[in-house]
């Protein structure tokens, strides 16, 4: 009897110790991966949409804006995030998110908007004075050709928009199937 009860508890020891190694050695969950994910996807996003709305909010309103000063801080935590994350699985919608982040912020990083700061001096020039009139013509020309290039943006945005929402959702339905 007491024999059995040794062999019995070896037994036990040894399945325990076997299950203790195998979920070392299977090395992060989904759930894990996507808690690490999702929680930073959800700061980025919020925080990527606020700043960009006030940095656009102030271009308009002729203010230098460096789009990649602002984006930056969101890609280094994306990055971080991405060495955080070791499911293959979810690291690799991950991946994609984080691709697609990067070239939606590459778009609007490149976007000049300098020409709305001279926009807003229109307002001052007297319609009075021929030098102002023909400033007023040639910020005119200039106004066309902003609204030109933002309808081109618009279209690249958007693109870029529609990248980013399937990688979001093919990440979100990743880590909501588990």
């Amino acid at each position: 009897m007491n024999s059995i009860t040794r062999r019995t508890g070896a037994v036990v020891a040894a399945a325990g110790l076997a299950l203790a190694l195998a979920s070392c050695s299977g090395g992060q969950s989904v759930a894990e991966a996507c808690t690490i994910a999702e929680e930073t996807m959800t700061e980025v996003v919020t925080q990527s949409q606020a700043d960009t709305q006030q940095a656009l909010q102030g271009a308009l309103q002729g203010e230098d804006v460096d789009f990649g000063a602002i984006f930056q801080p969101i890609k280094d935590a994306l990055s971080e995030t991405q060495k955080k994350v070791t499911n293959e699985e979810v690291s690799g919608a991950l991946d994609t998110f984080v691709s697609e982040y990067n070239s939606f912020a590459e778009v609007i990083e490149q976007v000049d908007l300098s020409g709305f700061q001279e926009l807003s001096e229109m307002s001052d020039l007297d319609p009075s004075d021929p030098d102002a009139m023909a400033k007023i013509e040639e910020l005119q020309a200039k106004s066309t050709e902003l609204q030109q290039q933002a309808e081109e943006l618009q279209t690249q945005i958007q693109g870029k928009t529609e990248s980013l929402t399937d990688a979001s959702a093919q990440l979100g339905e990743l880590c909501n199937a588990n």
